[in-house]
């Protein structure tokens, strides 16, 4: 007779690492959460490529810069298999004006504006269109928010749907 352990399965991802934007002085960290960290391994990656002696479920920079701008993600293994996790963009900020230099530089061709500027004039800050993908320089691609609040009682939404034009 042979008596044999019961398989944890392949990892599961229960948070994901998250995009963020750093400036001067600031660490950046990177961490995941997975299901069942029995026997879990795992490996981070710059960019698709492993990162050398990165292997537990944190990643911390310290004296990030903007060579460290890109994609960073981790690849979660154990015995039944691996996942690799949604990539995390680093973004650098090297004026500390709260928006990602890169981007700036796309958009603007300068570092002079400000996250909380509205640069077209639609009504939303310039940070806001950065995390929407939108074009900061066009009216024409705003994407709107709508917030419900409620302090009591129900809401109804009509039309009830996924997205609305502007």
């Amino acid at each position: 007779t042979t008596q044999t352990g019961v398989g944890t399965g392949a990892p599961q991802i229960l948070r994901q690492p998250q995009t963020q934007i750093i400036g001067p002085g600031e660490p950046a960290s990177f961490s995941v959460v997975v299901a069942d960290t029995r026997g879990a391994m795992y490996q981070w990656l710059f960019n698709n490529s492993p990162i050398s002696g990165q292997t537990g479920d944190a990643l911390t920079l310290q004296n990030v810069g903007s060579t460290n701008e890109g994609q960073y993600a981790v690849v979660v293994s154990n015995g039944s298999g691996s996942i690799t996790s949604n990539p995390a963009m680093l973004w650098w900020d090297g004026n500390g004006n709260g928006l990602p230099d890169s981007w700036e530089m796309t958009y603007f061709g300068n570092l002079t504006n400000t996250a909380s500027g509205d640069f077209d004039g639609d009504g939303v800050s310039n940070l806001q269109e950065f995390w929407d993908g939108t074009d900061p320089t066009s009216k024409e691609s705003v994407r709107y928010h709508l917030t419900l609040l409620c302090d009591v009682g129900t809401v109804a939404i009509d039309p009830n749907q996924d997205s609305y034009t502007n």
